[in-house]
């Protein structure tokens, strides 16, 4: 009986630390969102070169950032920048509306990334609303930097200005991968 009360025991306490392991991985991402003004083709087309006008302005300068906290620095710091590169965007296509970015918290569904996968729930986004903000909208995780792995290899090439792959372990991960395997071998 002990045995039992003991596995557990120590099972709940592996699945509050892989809770806390997700809520800390949420505190330490922060995602982007463009939201298109229509469903239109020709909004549905703005929308992608926006992503591609934010991604080329912030991809080199969020690489280096080590910390969320660091990268939301970045991000308020370059807001105007990036302001004006998501305008010249919309005066270049001849877009009749303006556009909106502002740091908030919206729900994401799961995503999965090469070994990583983050699991839906709220997430801090710089959102960039564009016009009525009623289209279809494209997202991912821009601290770390991992847009780029959603795109094609011709748009990641084309946008593409920080080198290097991030790739993120979990120490509660693996010792939870181990005491299954273990468990499992019992």
């Amino acid at each position: 009986m002990n045995a039992k009360i003991r596995a557990v025991a120590g099972l709940l306490a592996a699945l509050a630390l892989v809770a806390l392991c997700f809520e800390t991985q949420a505190a330490s991402i922060i995602r982007l969102h463009v939201v298109a003004h229509s469903n239109s083709a020709e909004d549905q087309r703005i929308k992608l070169l926006v992503r591609d006008a934010v991604l080329a302005a912030q991809g080199a300068t969020l690489a280096g950032a080590q910390e969320a906290e660091e990268a939301r620095r970045i991000i308020f710091s370059e807001g105007a920048a990036l302001t004006q590169a998501v305008n010249d965007v919309l005066m270049q296509e001849g877009a009749a509306y303006g556009v909106q970015l502002y740091m908030g918290t919206v729900p994401f569904p799961e995503k999965t990334y090469g070994d990583e996968t983050y699991p839906a729930g709220d997430y801090e986004a710089l959102r960039v609303v564009l016009g009525d903000g009623r289209g279809d909208n494209w997202w991912c995780v821009m601290f770390p930097p991992l847009c780029l792995m959603d795109l094609t290899t011709a748009e990641a090439q084309a946008i593409r200005s920080a080198k290097g792959t991030v790739r993120f372990k979990s120490l509660i991960r693996e010792l939870w991968n181990k005491w299954r395997k273990e468990a499992n071998n019992r």
